[in-house]
């Protein structure tokens, strides 16, 4: 499955320390076996959730964010220079 999806992700922060049991034995078990978790994926050691999206049909990944690291991740996009809101104007 992961030949068939286009990857292009922007970089985010690192959850390696994470200290999310959840998010840890996921990935841990999606590592060695990722045909047993077909809706999952890691990549640059960061866990995806694969889904498909009912519009256009196409698959997409959503990053899975530790619990713990969920303030630190939403901080880092929200001040983040890359981010450009169109629908707020600036005088």
């Amino acid at each position: 499955m992961e030949e068939e999806l286009d990857l292009n992700l922007p970089d985010v922060p690192n959850f390696t320390k994470s200290k999310d049991h959840w998010y840890n034995n996921l990935k841990e078990k999606v590592l060695p076996n990722p045909k047993s978790y077909p809706m999952f994926i890691v990549r640059d050691d960061l866990l995806y959730k694969v889904m498909k999206n009912p519009v256009p049909d196409e698959l997409e990944i959503k990053l899975v964010v530790p619990t713990n690291n969920r303030h630190d991740f939403l901080k880092y996009f929200h001040d983040s220079k890359l981010i450009y809101f169109t629908s707020v104007k600036s005088y």
